[in-house]
């Protein structure tokens, strides 16, 4: 290879190098990475859902439910801890009617617990889940999709 086509690689690479670091900013502003983010990621297994809170003072908190705790409410509710993050945690109460909203698929929003003065926002929606078992392949039609982080909604109840 002459030293003119080198440049034109090296030209050529430093010219789509810069093009991904000026995408990179407005991507990361468009998917509401802010102490603003109310959507939430939810990835599903065949036993459980977990869902990503909202962003505030720059992270965020996990919550698991049960999918048994969807299909037949407890009477009582449910009154859970977050995962622990950044030497913390919040709590969050879900009455036996928002298990059964999300049940139905509707979507419910819930506030945390105020811990270290401040609080999370958990959108529960089963619209958003995501399986995270299985290799290869894409989601399946009932929700429990057999790709790694694969895009299956659940439909008819299914996760």
């Amino acid at each position: 290879m002459g030293k003119s086509e080198m440049k034109m690689d090296r030209r050529a690479f430093l010219i789509r190098g810069g093009s991904v670091m000026l995408i990179l900013p407005v991507g990361y502003a468009i998917a509401g990475c802010d102490d603003n983010n109310s959507n939430n990621g939810t990835t599903a297994t065949s036993t459980t859902l977990m869902f990503t809170s909202s962003v505030t003072e720059g992270h965020q908190h996990d919550f698991t439910l049960d999918v048994t705790e969807l299909s037949s409410p407890p009477s009582a509710g449910i009154s859970r801890d977050t995962s622990v993050t950044e030497n913390h945690m919040h709590t969050v109460v879900l009455s036996q009617a928002e298990l059964g909203q999300i049940q139905a698929g509707q979507t419910v929003s819930k506030d945390t617990s105020l811990t270290e003065n401040h609080f999370h926002t958990f959108t529960f929606s089963l619209a958003g889940a995501s399986t995270s078992t299985g290799t290869g392949g894409t989601g399946g039609t009932t929700g429990t999709g057999t790709g790694t982080g694969g895009t299956g909604t659940p439909s008819g109840g299914g996760y």
